[in-house]
């Protein structure tokens, strides 16, 4: 008994010093929700969005760059000719989340970029008015321009740089060009002054000293490093650098190191010189890469054939001469490596160079014909032309939309950037019941070959058939699976959503209200879309598929000849 009632007491004294000890737990915790009271929402607000944005940019991947282009094309209302054209680009992320600052720096750069717009379009109006009246006093025509190129040299996980190349000529005598840049932190947004980049800035301009004698032997520039200590005074802000994959590259637009015979001056300092002279964290760390060379004036020293020796590789533009109107026109881009070149025919040519497996490729984009650009690859180690190594393949581009007002055209395209070999959006002309325009994504294989992730194709173009008869088709899924047999009946119109390129279409039915008839002559029409929104949509299709797939652009399905079956096809050419 005596045990039982030590026990009992043990356990009453256990239960009180328990209970004090939650009493005062409790005023503890009393005072700690006080606090907590008392600190504001907002304050809460404030840590909560600072941990996401640090998870976000913890977790950031590369950022994938778009160019956002505007155009303005004015006619002459008296001789009805081109009066001038301008064009201004902007730049967004493709990505809906993430990067919040550098999302940010973007929106503060593209104020700017129409800011820089308004004040090109207020002097083209001026200037144009001036060149109306020249030519009704009997003055040859000339052609008015301002026009930006807009690169994306990089863009990672640690820096994106842009290049805006501006070509002007107000007058009509002579067309001008400069060069701008911006560089960005992808991680803060913060735009990075040159002695962010280049830690040694003597020891880079003496490096830019003799590739300027190297790459430009028959000029009579000034050393680079003399303008460069102009420069410095002011913490480079005037000088116009990029930085791709490579290294940092200076550019020296024409008149600024001798004679406007010179020309500009373009030069590159490749990372591997010398590791000391660069900031280690916007160092390239990718083996595999791509960046766009700009052709005449910009020369790369690459070790091409892998030998240790870095040889000179740039690209100069072919031009023609029209000998009635006198005007210069592209014909080709000619590419050299070392001792080695190669002529491709065509314009308005885009190259870039392409790192992969340890070896260097070029990529040429080029216009071989009025309506198709073709990606030729090329193996920079011996230059020699494959004629296999040709892809119906260009940088996509979207979101099409072209306004005309008062002698006036606007218009604006969104186009992709080539800045990963992992994923790009390649755009591709098809021949499957019309001639029409469709994006997928594409990678580089290690073999430097372009390849696309995705069997079928979105269809960019809003091409709309109408049908005469019943069509054989299958139903698919989203994902393009096909589910059953069906039939689109007669007196339907169709809208292309989904193709191959190869042999069949996928499309969705739509109402007639959602689309415009026009008289092709000859009792037949064609057919646009009146709501572009329908284009937006992944979900159940059907698939025409034609039986004879090859060269031919005219095909059957189930044996009938699609002229029979449709209303409104279109081949370009």
């Amino acid at each position: 008994m005596k045990y039982k009632r030590n026990l009992i007491w043990l356990i009453l004294v256990i239960a009180v010093l328990m209970s004090a000890g939650c009493k005062k737990n409790d005023e503890k915790k009393t005072e700690a929700e006080t606090e907590e009271i008392q600190e504001t929402k907002e304050s809460k607000a404030v840590k909560e969005s600072k941990v996401k944005k640090e998870k976000q940019e913890k977790n950031s991947k590369k950022p994938h760059i778009l160019l956002n282009k505007m155009n303005e094309n004015a006619y002459d209302s008296y001789e009805g000719e081109y009066l001038y054209n301008l064009r201004s680009i902007k730049i967004s992320l493709k990505e809906e989340e993430g990067f919040d600052s550098l999302r940010k720096a973007i929106e503060e750069y593209n104020e700017k970029m129409e800011e820089k717009y308004a004040g090109m379009k207020e002097d083209m109006d001026f200037f144009g008015k001036q060149e109306i009246e020249n030519r009704k006093d009997g003055f040859n025509s000339s052609i008015l321009k301002d026009i930006v190129n807009t690169y994306i040299m990089r863009s990672d996980e640690s820096i994106v740089s842009i290049l805006n190349y501006e070509e002007y000529n107000y007058t009509g005598a002579k067309t001008m060009y400069s060069r701008e840049s911006c560089n960005f932190d992808t991680r803060t947004g913060k735009i990075l002054s040159f002695l962010d980049v280049v830690k040694d800035d003597e020891s880079f301009f003496e490096i830019v000293d003799d590739l300027a004698k190297k790459d430009y032997p028959e000029s009579n520039i000034k050393d680079p490093s003399e303008y460069a200590k102009e420069l410095r005074e002011n913490d480079y802000k005037d000088l116009v650098w990029t930085v791709s994959p490579e290294g940092v590259t200076v550019y020296f637009d024409t008149g600024t190191l001798g004679s406007f015979t010179d020309g500009p001056q373009v030069i590159t300092v490749c990372f591997d010189e010398d590791d000391a002279l660069f900031e280690s964290k916007y160092v390239n760390k990718e083996k595999d890469y791509v960046f766009p060379i700009l052709a005449d004036n910009m020369t790369l020293h690459l070790d091409t054939d892998g030998d240790g020796e870095r040889e000179s590789v740039y690209v100069q533009n072919i031009y023609d001469q029209d000998e009635e109107s006198l005007d210069i026109y592209s014909t080709g881009v000619e590419v050299f490596a070392g001792d080695e070149s190669m002529k491709y025919e065509g314009s308005d040519g885009e190259t870039y160079i392409v790192k992969k497996s340890g070896k260097y490729y070029m990529y040429i984009f080029i216009l071989t014909t009025e309506y198709m650009t073709d990606l030729r690859r090329l193996d920079l180690s011996n230059l020699q032309k494959n004629d296999d190594d040709f892809y119906f393949v260009t940088l996509g581009t979207k979101d099409y939309d072209w306004q005309a007002k008062d002698n006036v055209e606007k218009y604006t395209v969104l186009h992709e950037t080539l800045t990963d070999t992992k994923s790009f959006i390649g755009e591709e002309i098809g021949y499957v019941l019309s001639t029409a325009a469709s994006e997928r994504e594409w990678y580089v294989d290690d073999d430097a070959i372009p390849r696309h992730k995705e069997d079928r194709a979105k269809v960019t173009t809003s091409h709309v058939l109408h049908t005469l008869k019943d069509v054989a088709c299958s139903e698919v899924d989203e994902n393009g699976q096909e589910k059953k047999a069906a039939t689109i009946p007669e007196d339907s119109y169709v809208l292309f959503i989904y193709t191959d390129n190869e042999s069949y279409v996928d499309v969705r039915v739509i109402d007639e209200d959602d689309v415009e008839a026009h008289d092709w002559g000859e009792g037949e029409s064609y057919f646009t879309l009146t709501d572009k929104s329908l284009m937006d949509y992944d979900g159940n299709c059907y698939r025409i598929t034609l039986d004879n797939v090859g060269e031919e652009m005219m095909s059957t399905i189930d044996g009938v000849d699609i002229t029979e079956l449709f209303e409104g096809i279109l081949f370009a050419g």
